[in-house]
């Protein structure tokens, strides 16, 4: 990506019957990763720290943890090995709050490509029904 390409923030808000911890934990342990998003060949939480998630047989996202403070909030670099996107390119922010029924999640990805959009919006909706349900 050049680095005078218009990028974009696409967020998604999620209502999730688990308390905070849980839900932090499913964004920060290679078990909770692998529940809903793929498998995680690399969780290292802590700032600087890897995480890598083989989505499918040709998807495999790599990046970094720049903020991990339980149970409210993950940030970390988001890119696809390989792909158009490259690890370090954009960064996904994740902030967690307890509701009357569970927890309130907040995804940001930041940085994205405008012509990335659509299949990252689409990528993200799928998979955050699965960590909903």
């Amino acid at each position: 990506m050049g680095a005078d390409a218009p990028t974009t923030t696409l967020e998604h808000v999620v209502d999730i019957d688990a308390s905070p911890q849980t839900v932090f934990e499913m964004w920060t342990t290679a078990d909770g990763l692998a529940a809903w998003w793929g498998r995680a060949t690399a969780v290292d939480a802590r700032p600087g720290g890897e995480i890598r998630v083989v989505v499918d047989d040709t998807h495999v996202m790599s990046g970094r943890f720049v903020t991990v403070d339980p149970p409210g909030e993950v940030v970390f670099t988001f890119g696809w090995e390989g792909g158009e996107l490259a690890p370090g390119d954009s960064t996904v922010s994740v902030t967690i709050a307890a509701t009357e029924t569970g927890s309130r999640m907040v995804l940001r990805h930041d940085g994205l490509p405008l012509d990335l959009v659509g299949s990252h919006a689409a990528g993200w909706t799928h998979f955050l029904s699965i960590l909903a349900s």
